[in-house]
């Protein structure tokens, strides 16, 4: 694994350290926050049909469940933000959880996944990925 393949974080070196260091076999979560654009970027020569960011990332949650649900990946928690930080922070905010790791970072990589990612790049003002083991660390 290399900075390349995964390009997609927010840090690619600092994420490549962290996965060397990681048995890429054992499940993995990951918390996904959002913010939405008021109206999608698709670019310019876009033949989408204009929409709002909240559109724009239907469209990828539509397509993209198909691609998660064949590598057994789940969403296991989600929602409106009402509690965190300011109203204007997120959007939303929810965890997939990953039968491995390995699987989370091969998600980029599949052609099925490439064709459909510019419509969550489109409907993202920003975004914070935060990769979870899942142990009882917090109640210890």
């Amino acid at each position: 694994m290399n900075e390349n393949d995964l390009a997609w974080t927010t840090d690619p070196y600092a994420a490549a350290m962290a996965m060397s260091e990681k048995d890429l076999s054992e499940p993995i979560g990951m918390l996904n926050l959002l913010k939405f654009r008021e109206r999608a970027d698709y670019g310019p020569g876009s033949d989408e049909t204009p929409c709002s960011g909240a559109e724009a990332y239907a469209r990828y949650v539509q397509h993209v469940t198909p691609i998660l649900d064949s590598i057994g990946a789940q969403i296991i928690l989600s929602g409106y933000l009402w509690m965190l930080g300011e109203a204007a922070d997120w959007d939303r905010a929810f965890v997939v959880k990953y039968k491995s790791a390995s699987d989370l970072l091969a998600l980029p990589q599949r052609p099925d996944y490439q064709r459909i990612a510019h419509h969550r790049n489109a409907a993202l003002a920003d975004t914070k990925l935060l990769m979870m083991d899942f142990d009882a660390s917090a109640f210890s």
